[in-house]
């Protein structure tokens, strides 16, 4: 999916990226960008749970909806492989 971001931040855990300190190891060029919101301004064959038009927001730990956080919820976050952000759009 293609977002247009209309709104960020940089928070805490951006800044340790950016030090070094929360995974030395992300392969740059990288854009630290944990907070987000957006449109969806296109999707891919297969997306069926959001549409062109829709207002979406970023979520790091993919799996922690609700409820207390778990280990499980924790292993989901995002930013260690695979995820790639910049100021325009977030491609998944």
């Amino acid at each position: 999916m293609l977002l247009k971001m209309r709104a960020w931040s940089l928070n805490y855990r951006d800044l340790s990226v950016v030090k070094g300190i929360y995974h030395p190891n992300l392969r740059w060029p990288f854009t630290p960008l944990s907070d987000g919101v957006g449109e969806v301004v296109a999707v891919g064959e297969g997306v069926s749970r959001v549409k062109t038009g829709d207002r979406v927001a970023g979520i790091c730990m993919q799996k922690w909806i609700d409820g207390q956080l778990t280990e499980v919820k924790t292993k989901s976050a995002l930013g260690e492989s695979g995820f790639s952000s910049n100021s325009r759009s977030w491609l998944r």
